[in-house]
């Protein structure tokens, strides 16, 4: 959902007493964060210091908003009224329950990179995310899920994308290319809980010819961490028992190119070059994983995989320079 939508559903807000400005700015937080501090409502403002407090002021003595103090004063503001996420049509949307501080964090973290990428499409709610796949003949039972069984019945419900980070699209001049966001609190083990995150969109991402992972984050340690992860992740992406064109990267498919002409004898393709780029990937891709890929795609028909217009998976990072640490010293 672009800004221009987020403006335009945010027409309904008018019958409270809010500035045009204002209203969009609540719009925003009910569909992407739920929390938000005042330096992001002057961010996106462009407002003064006063201007954000007598606003807040006015959101506290409406019961919009319920504020939370942390250390040295600081403060984090939750959108919790009914009436609000009712009127914009977000009455079930989890953003109006009070969370813990990982949560809270974590949705500061993707409102600052949102805040920073407002021309961007974001597709902003559940249904925009279900729509958007469905729209591109991708299987529901693909999309990451979870299943709530109900407390007094046999009823479950399946909700998908419940981590909620930002995913957008733009067109590359080649067709769609999706953007899934992950954001590191910085919180708990990067490693584990990014793995499992990169499984539970594991059978999304192989429907994809092509998409583009974005770690965000406040530590370049964990941001190199995460692309190591999502490497070895994205190298082991096989659908339909052919490689997929994400999981192969270029310098993967030059490898596979090389070390075909080699094993066919074919040496009147290997250059000086070539060579020389072989002995490197040979020590890039000593992996056992990546032998396994290689038969795949060699039983697969390399013809047909070669030709395929698709790159890869894309790994990019954005390091946020606010650490948050006003939510606690264990923020990082």
């Amino acid at each position: 959902m672009s800004l221009s939508l987020i403006r335009e559903k945010s027409e309904s807000l008018y019958r409270f007493p809010l500035t045009e400005k204002q209203a969009v700015f609540l719009s925003l937080i009910a569909h992407y964060s739920g929390y938000f501090t005042s330096d992001q409502y002057q961010r996106f403002s462009g407002t003064t210091k006063q201007n954000a407090s007598s606003f807040l002021n006015k959101l506290k003595k409406a019961n919009f908003v319920k504020s939370y103090s942390y250390e040295n004063g600081k403060r984090a503001y939750h959108l919790f009224s009914k009436s609000i996420y009712k009127v914009l049509g977000l009455l079930d949307n989890r953003h109006r329950r009070r969370h813990e501080i990982i949560y809270i964090k974590s949705k500061l973290m993707g409102l600052d990179f949102i805040l920073s990428h407002l021309d961007l499409n974001f597709l902003a709610t559940e249904q925009d995310r279900i729509h958007f796949f469905s729209s591109l003949n991708i299987p529901e039972e693909t999309l990451p899920v979870k299943r709530y069984k109900s407390p007094t019945s046999d009823k479950i419900t399946r909700r998908y994308f419940v981590d909620k980070y930002p995913i957008f699209t733009a067109d590359n001049g080649g067709g769609f290319v999706v953007s899934f966001c992950y954001i590191d609190p910085v919180l708990y083990t990067t490693s584990g809980h990014f793995k499992t995150h990169l499984e539970n969109y594991r059978n999304l991402f192989q429907q994809l010819k092509n998409f583009r992972l974005i770690y965000v984050s406040h530590d370049e340690f964990n941001i190199e961490t995460g692309k190591k992860i999502f490497e070895e992740f994205s190298s082991t992406l096989i659908s339909g028992g052919k490689i997929s064109s994400v999981s192969v990267s270029p310098d993967m498919m030059d490898y596979f190119q090389i070390k075909r002409d080699i094993e066919l004898e074919k040496y009147e393709k290997i250059t000086g070059e070539r060579a020389g780029k072989y002995r490197l990937y040979l020590e890039k891709y000593a992996s056992s994983d990546v032998q396994i890929l290689y038969e795949k795609w060699m039983k697969a028909g390399t013809d047909e995989v070669e030709n395929t217009a698709v790159d890869s998976g894309h790994f990019d990072s954005v390091l946020l320079p606010n650490r948050y640490r006003f939510l606690g010293g264990f923020c990082g």
